[in-house]
């Protein structure tokens, strides 16, 4: 924990800094945790319009979940 906090203080600027939070973020099992959770969020999301009929707006909704879960930034 303190490895990464004093790797965040440093990591603006700082490649080395960055590469060995994300290979730690990686190794530690965060991306996969990160991932779980907006699977988790986007299917509490979609089941809130699946609820009323199909329309556009239900559908451009289901879009937006699906923007929202494959942007990488």
């Amino acid at each position: 924990r303190e490895r990464v906090i004093t790797l965040l203080k440093s990591a603006h600027g700082d490649e080395n800094a960055v590469e060995e939070l994300r290979r730690l973020v990686i190794e530690k099992g965060g991306l996969d945790a990160a991932c779980s959770l907006m699977d988790d969020y986007m299917s509490k999301a979609r089941a809130v319009p699946a609820a009323y009929p199909e329309s556009p707006i239900r559908h451009s909704l289901d879009l937006l979940c699906d923007f929202v879960a494959a942007r990488n930034h």
